[in-house]
């Protein structure tokens, strides 16, 4: 039996090419497996930053700090959108390891509210990261970038909203910065 493997890295981006040649006995089996990965970046903002960006959407912001302190003591701040229609949450830390740790135990609340007929996707690359579930009619939404989270949910009618948002934070799935 005889393998044969290669691999490309580009620092800008990461291409993976794995290409196995086995060669069994009469038979000859080629495959190759393509993995393209996204290593750029998205910039945190502060809850200054978040305050002024849905200032600018015409909502009001509460400071939340208080409520999540039970959170740590890495927790730097936090801030919600007033709103009827949708819960938008803010969180900064002091450290990325913060942010993906509170960022595992939204995911692991969001799963929970899985259906059969759901909708969900995610997206990541270096210090970003997002999981979106759309379930029985209600819209579920965490990220991380860097030392920041935002929780998001709502019906789905305001997922726009929720977008609308997100694309004004630089949040959203799409990597401009690379």
């Amino acid at each position: 039996m005889q393998q044969k493997h290669s691999i490309f890295l580009n620092l800008q981006h990461v291409y993976v090419l794995i290409v196995c040649n086995t060669f069994l006995a009469r038979t000859t089996m080629k495959f190759a497996i393509y993995v393209i990965l996204n290593t750029g970046s998205k910039d945190p903002l502060t809850c200054e930053q978040f305050e002024q960006i849905v200032n600018d959407f015409g909502y009001e912001t509460l400071d939340t700090f208080d409520e999540y302190t039970n959170l740590g003591e890495t927790l730097t701040g936090s801030r919600k959108i007033v709103s009827d229609d949708f819960r938008f949450e803010f969180f900064e830390w002091t450290s990325s390891s913060s942010a993906r740790e509170i960022y595992g135990s939204m995911y692991n609340k969001i799963i929970g509210k899985r259906s059969q007929h759901d909708a969900e996707y995610s997206a990541y690359y270096n210090n970003y990261r997002q999981y979106g579930l759309r379930s029985n009619g209600k819209f579920y939404l965490i990220i991380y970038v860097e030392n920041t989270n935002v929780y998001a949910e709502c019906s789905e009618e305001y997922m726009n909203d929720i977008f609308n948002i997100l694309d004004a934070m630089n949040y959203d799935q799409k990597n401009e910065k690379e």
